[in-house]
């Protein structure tokens, strides 16, 4: 007997395979040999979150660990944010973003795994990622790497939309 495919099943497929997308551009843009997402996160299923919406809250965590390549140095904040030249205090302060960008990545990497995480984690990832662009808006243009950090923060938005609609699905 064939599977049948509903309108939903179809169009969750082509869903996927833009995140899927999306993630390998991430991982182009953001070279990083340390990401490596642990398998029990994905096989998990956790207390009914459809594949969308793992799929949706580990692409997110994945746009906050990326960044985690700043904390090697200078010369990768340059490349990371398009700057010339970078002082002390910036490096400094800008590998203690990519360590707290990374914290929010790994939160949402553990609400995988413990459903009381999620609405926890999605709020405060919404709230950092909505700040940002809030900010954006007022210091507006911003260079090209901090346009395509903006892109990344819109694309975690909707990413988490998703994730929550997907929990408030499952407590129907």
């Amino acid at each position: 007997m064939r599977p049948c495919y509903t309108l939903t099943d179809v169009r969750q497929q082509i869903k996927s395979a833009a995140l899927a997308k999306a993630i390998a551009e991430l991982a182009r843009l953001f070279p990083l040999e340390l990401v490596e997402l642990p398998m029990r996160t994905l096989n998990a299923n956790p207390n009914g979150l459809p594949p969308i919406g793992k799929i949706c809250l580990l692409a997110a965590a994945a746009i906050h660990v990326l960044p985690l390549a700043g904390i090697t140095g200078a010369a990768a904040l340059m490349r990371l944010y398009g700057l010339a030249e970078i002082d002390a205090s910036t490096e400094l302060l800008l590998q203690h973003r990519a360590l707290l960008f990374a914290l929010l990545g790994g939160g949402l990497l553990a609400a995988m795994g413990y459903p009381s995480w999620r609405m926890p984690m999605v709020s405060v990832v919404l709230v950092s990622d909505v700040g940002f662009l809030m900010l954006g808006g007022v210091h507006w243009p911003l260079n090209d790497a901090l346009q395509r950090v903006a892109i990344f923060d819109i694309a975690s938005i909707a990413c988490l939309f998703i994730v929550a609609i997907c929990m408030q699905r499952a407590k129907r």
